[in-house]
């Protein structure tokens, strides 16, 4: 056990550090005069001050309210600076250095590192310049039709309920056929923390991203470095140039990208990607035939994940049988050799799916949620030391509605015992 606070630190620094030893790739990037290319304008600058949210500074002590306050002069500075980054891909070593501050996960183990999860405090500055960078990724990405109708990752007018909307229809669909239906969730591990640097730039250049931009992006992949901040102790500052940046605001679309072509792969499945989870699903009249199919696609996923280094995890994967006949599958589907264990009931986006698709465990989850909240609720509006009934409002639908609104497009045709409930 340590109980030097220095050694702690250092302890979750070879944790969270991941090092990239190749080599930055030498892909032709040529100049081009694409807007993704051009000088930033003070407009986009504006526009990404007011998207930021407050959040704290990161190594440079700089807070959004401080640029707030920036006088226009200042402001035309700054946006100078980004233009001069963007122009030579030359990158601040403030801009791509993130303090990690490890927090103990709920009802975990304090002495295991694997009990904390890893929060970033990155440079509010930088965020501006990825913010805007963003926005012109995101156009650029709508009008070249980049992504595929599955892929609903983060991106405008997608989130997870149509991926579960649309695995919902499909479920009923196949069960009103009375075929077979079977789904497996793939789990990739630290999916975010093994994107190869090398690899993300190569698709982005595949998908049409070059000039100055993309050499930016090279440097700031490659560039990245970390120290832990553990009970006010520093540990030293190391490399973490592995895996898309934690805690940046162009780390879910750089995610994205690096999926985007899973939807090339040819196979007789169904496929529908959110964030880093793979929901693979096949339904049809024969049994061995639709088996056989899935685990043909599944091979081709697993093939594909080991080209572009990314490791599956069989045992985090799940199987889920949603046929109306409760027959048991006669071959266990793998993944890398490794068989898929099969559940009955399931939490997926944070929707509890059961094989019958009537959400009565989902229900009657959020009921047993919403009694405990109701216990708080009433201690909270005591007549004797509670508070305004309008305050008391407000942080019902600040904590406590969403989580009831969450999915509720999914649950149009409750059973009336379910409905009651």
């Amino acid at each position: 056990m340590l109980t030097n606070e220095q050694s702690q630190a250092n302890c979750f620094l070879q944790c969270y550090a991941k090092q990239n030893n190749d080599s930055i790739p030498n892909i032709s990037i040529p100049d081009n005069s694409q807007d993704i290319n051009k000088p930033f304008s003070l407009k986009e600058l504006e526009i990404a001050i007011s998207h930021q949210k407050n959040s704290s500074p990161g190594h440079d002590k700089i807070s959004l309210q401080s640029i707030n306050h920036l006088p226009i002069k200042a402001i035309n500075l700054l946006l100078k600076s980004f233009n001069d980054s963007l122009s030579s891909s030359q990158i601040p070593k403030d801009w791509t250095h993130a303090i990690i501050l490890p927090f103990i996960k709920p009802h975990k183990n304090p002495k295991e590192l694997s009990s904390y999860r890893p929060i970033s405090l990155t440079s509010v500055i930088a965020k501006l310049l990825e913010r805007m960078i963003l926005h012109r990724m995101l156009d650029f990405s709508f009008q070249n039709k980049i992504f595929h109708v599955n892929h609903h990752t983060f991106y405008p007018h997608r989130s997870s309920i149509n991926t579960l909307l649309q695995l919902q229809h499909d479920i009923i669909l196949a069960r009103e056929r009375k075929e077979c239906f079977i789904l497996v969730v793939m789990d990739i591990k630290a999916a975010y923390d093994t994107v190869w640097p090398n690899g993300l730039i190569s698709k982005l250049n595949k998908v049409g991203y070059s000039g100055k931009l993309l050499r930016w992006i090279q440097n700031f992949l490659h560039q990245g470095t970390i120290q832990i901040k553990w009970r006010n102790i520093f540990s030293k500052i190391v490399k973490n140039n592995y895996g898309v940046p934690q805690g940046c605001i162009l780390s879910p679309f750089f995610f994205m990208i690096y999926m985007a072509d899973i939807f090339e792969i040819q196979h007789d499945s169904h496929l529908l990607v959110y964030a880093d989870d793979i929901f693979l699903y096949n339904s049809g009249t024969n049994w061995n035939k639709t088996i056989g199919e899935m685990q043909e696609s599944l091979n081709k996923i697993s093939v594909w994940c080991k080209k572009w280094k990314l490791a599956t995890s069989p045992e985090k994967s799940i199987l889920i049988n949603f046929s109306r006949k409760r027959s048991t599958i006669p071959t266990l589907l793998k993944i890398c050799d490794k068989p898929i264990p099969e559940v009955k009931s399931e939490k997926i986006l944070v929707i509890i799916f059961d094989p019958n698709i009537t959400w009565k465990n989902h229900i009657n989850y959020l009921r047993q949620k919403g009694f405990k909240y109701l216990n708080a609720i009433k201690a909270l509006s005591s007549p004797k030391i509670g508070t305004r009934s309008d305050h008391l409002l407000n942080i019902i639908n600040a904590t406590i509605r969403s989580i009831f609104d969450y999915g509720s497009q999914l649950f149009p045709f409750l059973a009336i015992a379910t409905d009651k409930n």
